[in-house]
């Protein structure tokens, strides 16, 4: 015949380690997908006016592609500087990694700096035309 099982082993519960309760909330949280790591709108808001006319108005689908598409360039940027860092044994992203990251994609960034180059020329061509308008306008007063 058995004997009942102890009364310790009848409360004895399953535990689970911390550090396995974090990776099970941090894949939780991937499954979300990548709205849940989303960057914040109102910098991002605020950054894209500072370069743009006061008079250009930016519409809600446009600040929403602005949001999704400066999160999924810093989430790369982030995980391309940390495979940088464990590729020299290193357990905290620095600087330094994030700049190998940028320069690992040569074609990128200087894609990068002729679209921002493409932009400030279109930039002063308006204020001219702008400045243009406004002077033929008082020649006309």
């Amino acid at each position: 015949m058995r004997d009942a099982p102890s009364e310790a082993a009848r409360t004895s519960t399953l535990t689970i380690p911390p550090s396995t309760k974090l990776v099970l909330k941090q894949q939780e949280t991937a499954l979300k997908g990548i709205e849940s790591f989303e960057l914040p709108r109102s910098n991002i808001i605020k950054c894209a006016k500072s370069d743009i006319p006061d008079s250009v108005q930016l519409r809600k689908e446009v600040q929403q592609a602005l949001v999704k598409s400066a999160t999924v360039f810093i989430s790369y940027l982030t995980a391309t500087a940390h495979d940088n860092a464990t590729k020299k044994k290193g357990k905290i992203i620095t600087a330094q990694h994030v700049f190998d990251g940028v320069e690992e994609e040569p074609d990128q960034s200087v894609r990068l700096d002729d679209d921002a180059a493409d932009a400030s020329m279109l930039r002063k061509s308006l204020h001219a035309q702008d400045d243009a308008d406004e002077d033929q306008l008082m020649d006309e007063d």
